[in-house]
């Protein structure tokens, strides 16, 4: 059982170190660059904004890392609206 659960956590551990490296290959400034480029704009034609921050980028976790990078930036919650919601739905 030992054994086992040896072999488990080194395989475990084998995984983080290859996902960790992975991504230490990928550059993400154009990404980033991309995005704050991009910084405050609108949302109301999503393809079109969704099309500027990925053009020119070369892999999926590039263009994920534009899209992502652009909506931890730029979009905001309104706990108060939310509250609102929530009171008006009981």
């Amino acid at each position: 059982m030992k054994r086992l659960t040896f072999v488990v956590i080194l395989i475990f551990l084998t995984q983080i170190h290859g996902q960790q490296i992975d991504f230490a290959l990928i550059d993400f400034r154009g990404a980033e660059g991309n995005a704050k480029n991009l910084k405050d704009e609108d949302v109301l034609n999503l393809p079109i904004l969704t099309y500027r921050l990925t053009q020119n980028l070369n892999s999926d976790a590039e263009r994920f890392r534009a899209i992502y990078y652009w909506v931890c930036h730029n979009i905001k919650g309104d706990y108060h609206m939310y509250n609102k919601g929530i009171n008006q739905r009981r």
